[in-house]
């Protein structure tokens, strides 16, 4: 348990880093770009918004990956993490921690 505590708190923090950072430097930027180019602020500052989004959503896709990786490797089988962390990554991670403990525990009183 120690050993997938340690790994998706490393996932987290890599995550949650890469995410301001490409916040901070890409897609600040990337309105200042789109009005330079032409475009109307409205729809610079939608881009921007789809932009975010869409980096969210790898984040969660990639946890999501690895989550999923863990759960056949321990042999659970639970759709409803899968889908959690597809919506939120860090909410999916603490699901899927709670999930491995459960069926630690389990294990340990038979």
């Amino acid at each position: 348990m120690n050993k997938l505590i340690k790994k998706y708190s490393i996932i987290l923090i890599i995550v949650i880093t890469l995410n301001i950072l490409f916040d901070l430097f890409v897609a600040s930027k990337l309105t200042i770009l789109l009005i330079d180019s032409g475009m109307e602020v409205e729809k610079a500052i939608d881009v921007q918004k789809v932009v975010l989004w869409l980096s969210t959503f790898i984040s969660n896709i990639a946890i999501a990956t690895f989550i999923f990786l863990d759960l056949l490797k321990n042999k659970i089988k639970s759709i409803p993490v899968i889908l959690l962390s597809l919506m939120s990554y860090f909410a999916g991670t603490i699901l899927f921690l709670f999930l491995i403990n459960n069926k630690i525990n389990s294990n340990d009183k038979q």
